[in-house]
């Protein structure tokens, strides 16, 4: 969960208490955040409504471990849409530009597995093992939570060679997937404050199309 989506969740925490006619404290949502930071504010919002709807269980007050309970594969399917949408991005845009994923794990994953400009110098054979490692990975950030020193931006071939020669923000910075959390993205991120314009994926038009060749 994002810093800016603790005040929604605190007033979903007082929503359902409302609900189950109890009283929230501060204390109370600050132990709930605690346990529940590695989710999104999305996700968490659903687990609560199919606890509330649970012919078994939810007419008591959700804990945190109910929480869990609903989001189940949640991570896993969110793994998986963090790859698929990495995937593209490397296939349609490829190494050469600079990049803005909507989620910091993304970056913070690229950034572990060597940077964005390793992933075009990769053969098809090795495709299947890195999309493991990604996925992986992913997961575990989930379970520890999002640095915050992870790159506000990946950084692609033109932009690193311009860098080296002294040429700033020459180039355009691709937003992938929702535009206003990968501005986030780009805003919390280390090193945030040398920004190139950018342009959304699907305002992105190359020349030709980019693929992972053998």
């Amino acid at each position: 969960m994002q810093a800016t989506d603790y005040p929604r969740f605190s007033a979903l925490m007082m929503g359902v208490g409302e609900y189950y006619n109890r009283e929230i404290s501060e204390v109370l949502i600050d132990i709930y955040l605690e346990g529940l930071k590695h989710y999104d504010y999305e996700t968490l919002s659903k687990a609560a409504q199919l606890h509330m709807s649970n012919p078994d269980t939810g007419q008591f007050f959700p804990k945190i471990s109910d929480f869990v309970k609903h989001i189940g594969g949640g991570n896993s399917d969110k793994a998986l849409e963090a790859w698929t949408k990495f995937d593209k991005a490397v296939r349609t845009v490829g190494p050469y530009r600079t990049v803005v994923f909507d989620d910091a794990i993304i970056h913070a994953v690229i950034s572990d597995m060597g940077g964005w400009i390793e992933f075009g110098n990769k053969s098809l054979e090795e495709w299947p093992f890195i999309r493991n490692e990604f996925v992986k990975r992913f997961h575990g950030y989930l379970l520890k939570g999002v640095p915050t020193d992870y790159p506000a931006k990946i950084t692609g071939i033109a932009d690193m060679h311009n860098q080296e020669i002294g040429i700033v923000n020459n180039k355009e910075t691709v937003l992938i997937g929702h535009q206003q959390k990968a501005l986030e993205v780009l805003r919390l991120g280390a090193n945030s404050g040398v920004r190139n314009p950018v342009t959304l994926l699907s305002d992105y038009r190359p020349k030709t199309n980019l693929r992972i060749e053998k």
